[in-house]
């Protein structure tokens, strides 16, 4: 069983930042490659919840808790912070940069 929190769909193009802020093992990151433009929680989460209630999209959830419509984003967290070269904590000059991305996709 996974023990770490799940960041789903829900917080792709999020800026907010504020399960970032919040997080005391810095367990919340940004993944660059091919990955949505999301967030995504690494393996070090050590469950405590804090990042829950921050997050104003909702998008965070226990392993067990998360929505049958987001369960395949479990796989996805996973396979996201899989290569550790790749992910970092962001700044919130990233989320700005992430929301940048999106608009000029659009």
């Amino acid at each position: 069983m996974i023990d770490a929190y799940v960041i789903t769909r829900l917080c792709q193009d999020c800026l907010h930042g504020d399960c970032v802020d919040v997080c005391p093992v810095d367990c919340i990151v940004k993944v660059d490659g091919e990955f949505p433009n999301q967030l995504f929680i690494t393996e070090d989460c050590i469950s405590c919840g804090c990042c829950v209630p921050e997050c104003p999209e909702e998008a965070i959830f226990a392993p067990y808790d998360v929505p049958a419509e987001y369960e395949d984003d479990i796989e996805l967290n996973q396979k996201a912070t899989a290569n550790r070269p790749n992910i970092r904590v962001p700044s919130r000059l990233d989320l700005i940069e992430m929301l940048q991305r999106k608009d000029s996709a659009a």
